[in-house]
């Protein structure tokens, strides 16, 4: 199995580890709207197109201040996704790492999710991202 991302893909905001977290991460009004209004088509078995399973995984998400996804996108592909932000707090993208389920074990996950998140915050902080003075309330992704 390969994962290859491209640039310009679309990604959908219900399904994968990045569209989750830009979902978590849009003001509350935008991430309902989104819900309420956009279609959320099952690309797998395992993809989240219920809304009220979506609002918890954003507020999990917001909570821990990274995401995960497991054959939500592809069959097969799981993913750990951690918010970048800008001087502003905004989240403007995300540092993703995915790859094959199978070699995603709990061990693993951990493993990454802890240098994703770590490298994500340094990228924010060379953006001039500084959490003390954020008057948005952003959490940055914190590892567990």
């Amino acid at each position: 199995m390969r994962v290859v991302a491209r640039v310009g893909r679309y990604l959908p905001l219900h399904a994968g580890s990045a569209g989750k977290l830009f979902l978590a991460y849009l003001p509350e009004e935008k991430r309902e709207e989104v819900l309420a209004n956009e279609p959320r088509h099952p690309f797998t078995p395992m993809t989240i197109t219920d809304p009220d399973e979506l609002r918890a995984q954003c507020r999990q998400i917001l909570e821990q201040g990274y995401a995960l996804s497991h054959g939500e996108w592809t069959v097969d592909a799981s993913g750990v996704a951690a918010p970048i932000f800008n001087s502003r707090g905004q989240m403007i993208a995300a540092l993703t790492v995915s790859g094959p389920t199978q070699r995603f074990t709990e061990e693993k996950i951990d493993q990454v999710t802890k240098t994703c998140v770590r490298t994500a915050n340094q990228i924010s902080r060379s953006l001039g991202f500084n959490p003390s003075q954020n008057k948005q309330g952003v959490q940055p992704g914190r590892p567990h």
